[in-house]
């Protein structure tokens, strides 16, 4: 599929650094997270198949706990961020 462990290769190169800077907006006011966000959109895109925490913690080298922390204490609204995609994909 164009892609090794861990690297984006294109096309999804492009669309994965779009969609870390959109999260960028969404980071959490203690701390920067978009890393999680990088790896965790990267893996959704770069994956055929068995999209879940533990198979994209071990593609893109992130632990599995961290990105389950990631999503789960999300502070920012879901639905923003869905609208945020939208726009930037409109534009």
């Amino acid at each position: 599929m164009g892609a090794t462990r861990g690297r984006c290769t294109a096309p999804w190169q492009a669309i994965i650094r779009v969609l870390a800077a959109i999260s960028r907006r969404f980071k959490a006011k203690t701390r920067d997270t978009s890393e999680y966000a990088y790896n965790y959109l990267g893996g959704l895109l770069r994956m055929e198949e068995r999209r879940n925490f533990a198979n994209i913690a071990s593609t893109t080298g992130v632990a599995e706990q961290n990105l389950h922390h990631f999503m789960s204490n999300s502070p920012w609204s879901a639905r923003a961020v869905i609208q945020q995609v939208q726009a930037e994909i409109a534009a």
